[in-house]
């Protein structure tokens, strides 16, 4: 898999606008890395996860970046806010509260980790084996620290996704 750039990662302003700048680099770095296969779904799940952090956080910024090792690429989301998403199951009637439902249909595994200064919320993938063997390619910067509580994993009845952590 081909390196790409540490640019991957970035930080914006907490406001709509944000979830298209968001889907942009996405695509683009699925693109350059060859991970097309995901990259649908992936720009569909960074959206709503950045709409949520704008909706729900009260913070000034969001920072995005993703990652892949091996056969997983991770999109996180962090803001300063320490309130964690919940998953709401939508009613047929319901105007809203489908987000993470599609968050956690589109991913492989989702989850948010708790900082002490706000929290990482994430998204995995799974993509087709690397054609050669290597170590991970680093589609923007890791997370300076990703322990703290997993939350809003849902696993479905014969669902191969795995619990984080």
């Amino acid at each position: 898999m081909e390196k790409v750039p540490a640019a991957a990662g970035v930080t914006l302003p907490c406001v709509p606008a944000a979830a298209k700048t968001a889907r942009d680099l996405v695509r683009t770095r699925l693109l350059h890395a060859g991970l097309t296969e995901v990259s649908d779904d992936a720009v569909l799940v960074v959206s709503e996860i950045v709409g949520n952090s704008v909706r729900h956080s009260g913070t000034r910024y969001v920072r995005i970046w993703m990652t892949c090792t091996g056969r997983v690429v991770r999109i996180s989301v962090a803001d300063s806010s320490r309130t964690l998403p919940t998953l709401i199951i939508a009613g047929d009637n319901d105007d809203g509260h489908r987000g993470l439902g599609l968050v956690d249909a589109l991913s492989y595994r989702w989850g948010a980790d708790l900082l002490e200064l706000g929290k990482v919320v994430w998204a995995e993938f799974e993509v087709a084996p690397p054609v050669a063997s290597g170590n991970s390619s680093d589609l923007g910067e890791l997370a300076t620290s990703q322990s703290g509580t997993v939350h809003g994993v849902a696993l479905r009845e014969g669902d191969q996704r795995r619990a984080a952590g």
